[in-house]
């Protein structure tokens, strides 16, 4: 999940220092630590071709 223009800390950098605005992420990735880890099932994430795009701008940068 991606919040842009959330309020920030202006004791972080990349927080606009005049707005106090930044942009944040969130991911939700639990994992049990009772199973080994090569048992975990990775989550299949839906796809339609808006999240496609963010995906792909996330890796080029």
């Amino acid at each position: 999940m991606i919040i842009p223009n959330a309020r920030g800390s202006t004791l972080d950098p990349s927080t606009n220092q005049e707005t106090g605005l930044t942009t944040k992420l969130g991911i939700d990735a639990p994992r049990l630590l009772t199973k080994p880890q090569e048992k975990s099932e990775r989550a299949k994430i839906p796809t339609s071709k808006r999240i496609a795009e963010t995906i792909e701008e996330m890796r080029k940068a």
